[in-house]
């Protein structure tokens, strides 16, 4: 998938941005998020979830150390990086603005 049809499919899909995270196992309780902490997202995922238009933007938050990832590697295969979909959840919360009282 190129990052065009990443941004375009991450426009599409905003309206629906609760169903679709429903769909992919996470429930929401309260206003926290719970999903499996083994689920993992490829980068491209990573990269629509959070609205980026390339995959270059998730790489430098990973290699910042602001975005946590897992090297997931096959014996004799190229290492696949993954991120958590807790670990995602955690950044976003940590960029998240509280409204002012």
């Amino acid at each position: 998938m190129t990052d065009n049809e990443i941004k375009t499919l991450a426009k599409l899909l905003q309206p629906y941005r609760d169903q679709v995270e429903e769909f992919w196992g996470r429930r929401r309780t309260g206003t926290q998020a719970t999903s499996s902490p083994t689920e993992l997202l490829t980068i491209p995922e990573t990269a629509a979830v959070l609205g980026y238009k390339d995959r270059g933007t998730v790489y430098d938050l990973i290699s910042t150390g602001a975005l946590r990832a897992v090297d997931v590697r096959a014996t004799g295969k190229q290492a696949k990086t993954r991120v958590r979909r807790d670990d995602l959840q955690s950044f976003i919360d940590s960029r998240t603005r509280r409204a002012a009282r």
